[in-house]
């Protein structure tokens, strides 16, 4: 264990320029059939406080090490970040893959209705000054939001989870209202010349599609 976290202290030295030490990078976004798909990314010397990673203990963090250590970064790391909405979020695909500076683990889920929420317990594994940086792209509206210290908890909503607002009546009857006198006075008025009746109805009609339009 110690040589392993020795490793990743070198690798995540080296590394510093490429991603923030103590920081979590974790980007959610949804995909084309309905689900979604998380990436997290850390330093190996992050990941290595929460899994061990030197599969065969050479001292050396390479990609075959990661995928020996799928089952410990699960453990680690994704049990320890759970996603949910109105129940648990079904998690799967969960892999793990050696950047350019950095480690980057992904997994996509499958979420029931309801606001979105993620609680990161990482942060209460981690030491002191780790924070979460979540971007989220749901629904084609993007978010940023942190969790850092006892905050572990952050919440989203997906644009087909924000109810759309009921009209309200008495704007309606406004409408209804505006469209029914400009016609009667077209009627009554109807003397002065047919260009002034449609112009009141057209007024009338066009008084309703922008109350109709202020009530949604």
């Amino acid at each position: 264990m110690w040589r392993a976290l020795a490793a990743a202290v070198v690798l995540g030295a080296a590394a510093a320029s490429a991603h923030e030490a103590d920081l979590l990078g974790v980007r959610l976004r949804d995909t084309p059939d309905g689900g979604l798909t998380e990436s997290i990314t850390a330093t190996a010397q992050t990941l290595a406080l929460l899994a061990p990673l030197d599969a065969d203990d050479d001292g050396r963090l390479d990609q075959a090490d990661l995928d020996a250590r799928t089952a410990a970064l699960v453990a680690g790391v994704w049990d320890q970040v759970p996603l949910r909405a109105s129940a648990a979020c079904l998690r799967f695909g969960e892999a793990a893959f050696l950047r350019d500076g950095y480690l980057e683990l992904t997994a996509g889920f499958t979420c029931p209705p309801g606001e979105l929420s993620q609680d990161f317990r990482v942060l209460r594994v981690l030491p002191a000054g780790y924070s979460v940086r979540l971007s989220s792209d749901l629904g084609g509206e993007v978010r940023e939001a942190t969790a850092q210290g006892r905050t572990t908890s952050v919440t989203l909503v997906r644009a087909r989870d924000v109810p759309r607002r009921a009209a309200a009546p008495w704007l309606l009857g406004c409408g209804a209202l505006a469209s029914l006198a400009a016609a009667v006075l077209a009627l009554r008025w109807r003397s002065l010349g047919w260009r002034f009746g449609a112009l009141l109805t057209l007024f009338g009609a066009l008084g309703f599609a922008v109350v109709v339009a202020l009530a949604f």
